[in-house]
């Protein structure tokens, strides 16, 4: 069984700025934290200042932080997960294979760390082993949420159906990709992406008609995540928050909204990479893995759906981490 160090507490202030959107506060904090004379985890530090980094996707810093914590603390299995996506954003696709199997190996599977498998190697055009990888993470999900999945969990498994449903566009199978993305707009009806590559599917089926309600609903999908956006940067805007507080929530705010209403949709292969700021760095407009931050787990990163979507409630850091 997986059990994760819990998170010293001279770095909980640390881990909260990071939650706030207050990066660089929180690489302060850390940086003071092993500074100190005899700091007990000074990995687990380092693993803040790659968390930190992360969360922005400075993912060539984030590495570099990444690798330091597991050579000091190599049982901070956490930090497996997280690197794992920091590689694949990076475009170091076997190094990302090596991290999520490293995860994987300290303990049971994970839907998450499971599905980064498949990301891989449908990145890697081996299209059965993504096949495998995401049956694998629909059937974990499935498992764990039960006959009534909660929001959360519906969205996790729509992003794992709609990530199938690439792999068998990538294959010609055009019965089974439109079976995966109905299933994945059934369960996050809201989201755009799947309901534009349904209306691909359909198109090319020969439904003209079932593709036309398919792109409304992407389009009104879309706009409504663009009004979401304004609506959020308007209220932050004259929030009761410090205004470097306000700034960096809207901004992650503003900036995840219209990552989920443009990129995926603009490109007819969300698995392919686009170039980011952060050097080599590349930016999945499809999966990183899921939601940010939850009651008792860490996400990699933000609400949108693909990259994505939702974070993992698997990468526990510790029962201090449960943070309301």
């Amino acid at each position: 069984m997986r059990k994760v160090p819990t998170l010293d507490s001279g770095l909980i202030p640390a881990f909260r700025l990071i939650k706030a959107g207050r990066y660089a506060e929180a690489r302060q904090a850390a940086e003071a934290y092993l500074a100190a004379t005899g700091a007990p985890h000074p990995g687990q530090a380092q693993f803040i200042l790659a968390l930190s980094y992360h969360r922005q996707r400075l993912y060539e810093a984030a590495d570099r932080h990444f690798v330091h914590a597991l050579q000091l603390e190599p049982d901070y299995v956490t930090a497996y997960f997280f690197h794992g996506f920091t590689l694949l954003n990076l475009g170091r696709l076997d190094d990302a294979r090596k991290a999520f199997e490293a995860y994987l190996s300290k303990g049971p599977e994970e839907a998450e760390a499971v599905f980064g498998l498949g990301l891989v190697a449908l990145e890697q055009d081996r299209a059965e082993d993504a096949e495998r990888a995401f049956l694998r993470a629909i059937a974990l999900a499935q498992a764990k949420a039960g006959p009534s999945p909660s929001q959360g969990a519906s969205e996790d498994l729509a992003r794992y159906y709609a990530r199938l449903g690439d792999v068998h566009l990538r294959t010609g199978d055009l019965t089974r990709a439109r079976a995966d993305l109905e299933r994945s707009v059934e369960l996050w009806p809201d989201h755009f992406e799947p309901w534009h590559k349904l209306a691909g599917v359909l198109r090319r089926l020969g439904d003209a008609d079932g593709a036309d309600r398919a792109e409304a609903r992407s389009d009104e999908a879309r706009a409504s995540m663009l009004r979401v956006a304004e609506w959020t940067q308007g209220i932050l805007d004259n929030g009761p928050q410090p205004m470097e507080v306000r700034s960096a929530i809207a901004r992650d705010a503003v900036r995840d909204s219209l990552n989920h209403g443009s990129s995926a949709a603009s490109s007819p292969e969300p698995t392919r990479s686009n170039k980011q700021t952060d050097g080599k760095a590349i930016r999945r407009s499809t999966e990183e893995a899921g939601r940010w931050w939850g009651n008792s787990a860490v996400h990699s990163t933000p609400l949108w759906f693909a990259n994505s979507g939702r974070i993992p409630h698997c990468a526990s850091i510790g029962k201090t981490t449960q943070l309301k």
